[in-house]
């Protein structure tokens, strides 16, 4: 019994400073003062460049770069800071995606548009690799 209010103790613990870190030490807003106008992101009425942070349904953080008003890359990260998904974007919701299990491996990766795969993704497994036409 005691063994879980350790392990609870310490996943709460980390997640206060884990977020106060990302806070205190990155130029990043909260994405309530941030305007999304088609594929722009704005800031006052200008064009925003930096970093917001979000929280998803499933409770995951997501950071999203924004450079000149285009956002350039999100990374959705789960519990203790493992990092869940990267989509890197080459224009508006087009880019390259990589989702990551649980133990921090490559899971697959490919391109995306308007958010849905497509095109040739790459699955990777312990002893194989295989590709999947979307």
């Amino acid at each position: 019994m005691s063994f879980l209010k350790v392990a609870g103790l310490r996943f709460i613990v980390f997640s206060i400073l884990f977020t106060s870190v990302f806070i205190g030490c990155s130029n990043s807003v909260s994405i309530k003062k941030l305007v999304f106008n088609q594929c722009q992101i704005l800031l006052d009425g200008k064009l925003y460049s930096g970093e917001y942070q979000k929280n998803n349904l499933n409770n995951n953080l997501i950071i999203g770069i924004v450079k000149n008003g285009l956002l350039i890359e999100t990374r959705e990260y789960v519990s203790e800071r493992k990092l869940a998904r990267l989509r890197i974007f080459s224009s508006c919701e087009k880019g390259v995606e990589k989702i990551y299990s649980a133990d921090g491996k490559l899971y697959c990766e490919g391109e995306f548009n308007n958010y849905k795969r497509v095109g040739l993704w790459t699955y990777y497994s312990k002893d194989s690799v295989y590709e999947i036409k979307y």
